[in-house]
Parts: C-alpha cells; sequence; structure tokens
C-alpha cells in the first residue's frame, strides 16, 4: 500500500468525480482526525488505525488463527459488501451482545485510500447496499447514527451520538491484535446506557483508540 502511495499518489487520493464534495469532505476531515489521534501515524505515508469488530470468542478465535478470509465475513452490508470494523466498541453491542461468548476482536486496519460514504441506505437510487467497494479506493468510511443513517455535515453531526464504520474487502487491510471477552453480567447496566438511562450520559461511547 505505502507502494503505491509513494508511486501513484494523484491516484491514490483521486475522489474526482464526486458529487457533493462539501459533505464528503467533512466525512474525509473526521477520518483525518482518528489518523492523526494515533501518534505512529506522524511518520508513515499510509495510516494504521485500531479498530473492532464485534462477534462470538469462538469466532474470534478462528479469526486470530487463520484470519478473516476463513469466515464467510463478506455479505451484503450497508455500505458495501465487505468486513466492517469501527472505532467505537460501544457501536459493536449489536454483534456480540447475543453470542454465547460475546467479543469485541480488536485489529490494526489500513484503509488506504477511503470513499466517503454519505449515501444513505434507506435511499435505494444511491444506496451501496450489496455493492462492492468503489473501483479506486481501498475502503468505504461512513459517519453514522446508531439507526444506521449517515452524517454527512456539522449540521448533522452529534458527538455523543455519532459513531462510524469502515468496510473493507481485502484480508491483508487487517490484522488481529487482541479479544477483548465481555461479561455480560453487566449487560443489563450497558443496555441502559443504549437507551439514555442509568447514569450515564447518553450515547457513552467506548473508543477503541483511546
Amino acid at each position: 500500500m505505502t507502494e503505491r502511495y509513494l508511486n501513484s499518489h494523484e491516484i491514490f487520493f483521486n475522489r474526482s468525480g464526486m458529487t457533493k464534495d462539501s459533505e464528503r469532505a467533512f466525512v474525509v476531515n473526521h477520518l483525518a482526525k482518528i489518523d492523526s489521534a494515533l501518534k505512529w501515524n506522524a511518520n508513515i505515508s499510509v495510516p494504521i488505525i485500531v479498530s473492532g469488530h464485534g462477534t462470538d470468542g469462538v469466532v474470534a478465535e478462528k479469526i486470530a488463527q487463520t484470519g478473516f478470509a476463513a469466515l464467510s465475513s463478506t455479505d451484503a452490508g450497508f455500505f458495501g459488501k465487505g468486513i466492517y470494523f469501527t472505532t467505537f466498541a460501544q457501536y459493536c453491542s449489536p454483534y456480540f451482545m447475543s453470542k454465547s461468548t460475546p467479543t469485541v476482536l480488536i485489529s490494526y486496519l489500513i484503509h488506504g485510500n477511503t470513499y466517503p460514504v454519505i449515501e444513505d441506505a434507506s435511499n435505494k437510487k444511491v444506496s451501496l447496499m450489496g455493492k462492492a467497494i468503489t473501483p479506486g479506493y481501498h475502503s468505504h468510511y461512513v459517519l453514522t447514527r446508531r439507526n444506521g443513517s449517515c452524517v454527512s455535515s456539522s449540521n448533522d453531526f452529534d458527538e455523543d451520538n455519532t459513531y462510524n464504520e469502515f468496510c473493507i474487502d481485502q484480508e491483508s487491510q487487517v490484522v488481529p491484535a487482541f479479544i477483548v471477552y465481555l461479561n455480560d453480567n453487566n449487560f443489563v447496566e450497558f443496555a441502559k446506557v443504549e437507551q439514555g438511562g442509568s447514569n450515564f450520559k447518553k450515547g457513552q461511547r467506548c473508543n477503541c483508540i483511546r
């Protein structure tokens, strides 16, 4: 990826032909903040971030042993066909809370040249649901609310209730690093947080990069 960046810099970050550039720029700028929050990215050309993937413990162990390609992980996702990650551990909850061994797999992720998604999955005319990664890009990145709708401007952005998703289709872009097993005894209290109850702030996040 670094070699591609150094040899074809203009192509690597080519976003020509995009519509609604100001909205996509907002999403790109948010991603840049995630990249810059990790000090190691200051000295490398292609950023590496820390991300989470909610799953079951048995599945997480198989991924750690043999990689994501060994599983049927690439399905028709809301924002593209691929494997999904987020920098918000709380956002993984729908994917681990119902599992027999709830787990978050923390991984290092190279998102490369990222397509900033503003196409809402509910709009069938522009939706990326089930579609391959946009040609010329290595991943999709979307700012999203808990209900799956897109956030594409400062007017829509609420820091306490905005999450993100990365979609990649190449196993080589991700390296599993840590398996975090969760105590389901705390899920009742966690559910209260999700619903804005208890003594927690509504939308309270567990940010994987901190």
